[in-house]
């Protein structure tokens, strides 16, 4: 069976609204929520192909991506979105725990794809039960690449922002920032972001701010 294409196209949502928030060490000044969507209903402005037997839904109020299909492809799910220079991408979490190994179930990986201006320049962001990778490439070629251990449990929801500073992305898991890593030159101008698996997992209210301030707050 061939593949077939769903693809959801709504307005956007703006928010003017000003905000302070915290992470942990960081301050955040003058948030501007640009667009959100809490999939309590539909897949705005995202569009997707899916294969015989994978699943893309919205699942008691959450989006659920599953790729278990009969043809063994991965789901990319896209939105085109313009990033500012200083962002800040909000969404929570939920990786499916996959296969036992001896007592050890592992947690299969959620993947973000984020492009940019420069089509052929990509960002890849991988969140493992034990790390969280960071991968630039350009025309297929790696760039760079870091890795960061941290815990990411199985069926347990996370709190997850990535905030663009500049030359550099950092990555904050329940409020505390795990790891920045680096930006490639022409990996500084983002207009799209894909949700990618080859397995399972779940997200739910995804957000895409401005900010016009950023500090780190020194320990007491």
């Amino acid at each position: 069976m061939k593949g077939f294409i769903i693809t959801g196209v709504l307005s956007s949502i703006l928010f003017l609204s000003c905000t302070t928030m915290e992470y942990s060490n960081v301050r955040v000044g003058d948030e501007k929520l640009l667009y959100r969507n809490d999939f309590s209903d539909s897949l705005d402005d995202f569009s997707f192909e899916i294969q015989e037997g994978e699943i893309v839904e919205i699942q008691e109020g959450t989006l659920h991506l599953n790729a278990y299909g009969r043809e063994k492809k991965a789901i990319k799910l896209l939105l085109n979105r313009d990033f500012p220079r200083r962002a800040i991408l909000s969404f929570r979490l939920k990786l499916f725990r996959g296969v036992t190994t001896g007592q050890y179930t592992a947690p299969r990986r959620a993947t973000l794809f984020l492009g940019g201006t420069y089509p052929d320049h990509e960002i890849q962001i991988m969140f493992h039960p034990d790390s969280i990778s960071f991968r630039q490439s350009r025309n297929g070629e790696l760039l760079s690449s870091d890795d960061y251990s941290t815990l990411v449990k199985a069926n347990v929801w996370y709190d997850v922002k990535i905030v663009f500073e500049d030359d550099f992305i950092t990555v904050f898991l329940n409020g505390i920032a795990k790891k920045s890593f680096a930006l490639q030159p022409l990996q500084r101008e983002t207009n799209n972001l894909t949700f990618y698996t080859n397995k399972e997992y779940w997200i739910d209210d995804l957000e895409i701010s401005s900010y016009g301030s950023y500090e780190y707050i020194e320990p007491e």
